[in-house]
């Protein structure tokens, strides 16, 4: 695809271990999606994938994607950290310097590589699914543009950014997500690993009621979460990790979707419910960006979830208008219509950007900025030390003299 402005290609790293296609198609498809909107747009682009050493050998040819081309796949660095500053490649950082993209867009573990990236000529997009912390913005803030999926991010993130340079990206799912009139044959639906975070022992005082409950996924727990249900009242079917259209066909059979994890950025599960017409039920403070209390769902503290959903499925009339609504909030929220909207607006902003001069931003001073002042426990310590160091040099003087303790006068010997 010929563009007068160069490529735009799309990094996707992770610093788990790598799994086969199969398990990860759920990230693949909104990769392909974004990868062929882009392309819908005028620019070339390309999807590049990061992988752990020796994955290449492992599953060769599965990196082959579904738009006639290879992914572009590199390796990272062995010496690279893999927990707290994610990955880096070096091969990747030379390849990128021959391509010379306009715009890199990057998602996932990239935080070992911003450093280098940055400081190159092309525009830089950060792709942020995960949640906004004080750690997560000191990467954000060196991008010319963040992706973000909940107005809550967009918030956080809009304090350092132009608010238009800002742009929610909606999380798109497969097609077989849609309300289908099948017959409803389980009450509740738990879609998660089987991890302490997603927090499955709050789903237990469920047990003791006659319910029909569908778990989804997998994970080190699965064997403790199996034996905890094992004398349950209730009827749990275990259906392991399943494939996006399977998740889609169990949804349909089920009345909602109990989500009790204790953290989240922005649940694909939770838009795959909504897509499917049925109402979700989750923690307060960590679902309440997609979940409107009493509209779409219900938002409780932990102990409350039995009673939450007791009391939601002895109500048919409330799930009814719950599961219409999340609906709705789908249609209008997280469409195809709507991402469109926003790669739209992308690629408006990397030709404007591309248009102008270098050095389009600098990059260096809002890193230094954040670092004194995101953590609250140290602003008070950052404005100080700001204040001092503009204060004219007789005053740090005199303000250094005064701060000093008098000398203890000496005791005369005895």
């Amino acid at each position: 695809m010929s563009s007068r402005y160069g490529p735009v290609v799309y990094i996707f790293a992770f610093n788990t271990i790598a799994k086969p296609r199969s398990q990860r198609s759920d990230k693949d498809y909104k990769i392909q999606c974004v990868v062929r909107s882009i392309r819908d747009h005028g620019f070339e682009c390309i999807p590049v994938r990061m992988v752990e050493p020796g994955y290449l050998s492992t599953f060769g040819n599965e990196y082959l994607d579904q738009f006639g081309n290879a992914w572009q796949t590199f390796e990272r660095d062995v010496d690279s950290p893999r927990v707290g500053s994610g990955l880096r490649s070096s091969a990747l950082l030379d390849w990128l310097q021959s391509v010379r993209p306009c715009a890199i867009i990057l998602k996932g573990s990239y935080s070992a590589m911003l450093d280098d990236i940055a400081k190159m000529d092309s525009i830089l997009v950060i792709d942020n699914s995960g949640e906004v912390n004080q750690r997560s913005l000191r990467r954000l803030v060196v991008a010319d543009v963040v992706l973000i999926e909940s107005e809550a991010q967009r918030e956080a993130v809009s304090r350092y950014l132009p608010p238009e340079h800002v742009l929610r990206l909606p999380k798109q799912i497969p097609a077989c997500f849609e309300p289908a009139d099948v017959v409803k044959t389980y009450d509740v639906a738990v879609v998660s690993s089987f991890v302490p975070l997603k927090n499955h022992k709050a789903l237990i005082p469920l047990k003791k009621h006659p319910l029909r409950i569908a778990m989804l996924g997998s994970g080190g727990l699965e064997d403790q979460v199996r034996e905890e249900w094992r004398n349950a009242t209730a009827q749990v079917d275990f259906l392991g990790y399943l494939e996006s259209c399977e998740v889609a066909h169990v949804l349909q059979r089920c009345r909602l979707l109990v989500h009790p994890s204790l953290s989240e950025g922005f649940p694909r599960v939770v838009v795959e419910a909504f897509a499917v017409g049925i109402p979700v039920v989750g923690l307060k403070k960590v679902l309440d960006d997609p979940v409107s209390n009493e509209f779409n769902g219900l938002l409780v503290r932990e102990r409350h979830i039995e009673s939450a959903v007791i009391g939601l499925l002895n109500a048919p009339d409330r799930l009814r208008q719950m599961a219409s609504n999340a609906r709705s909030t789908f249609e209008r929220h997280y469409s195809r219509d709507e991402f469109e909207s926003a790669i739209s607006s992308l690629t408006g902003i990397i030709r404007s950007l591309a248009n102008k001069p270098l050095p389009r931003r600098n990059r260096q001073w809002p890193i230094r900025i954040v670092t004194l002042i995101a953590s609250p426990s140290s602003m008070a310590r950052a404005a100080r030390d700001l204040l001092v160091a503009n204060l004219p040099e007789s005053w740090r003087n005199r303000r250094r003299i005064a701060r000093q303790k008098p000398a203890r006068p000496q005791q005369p010997p005895t």
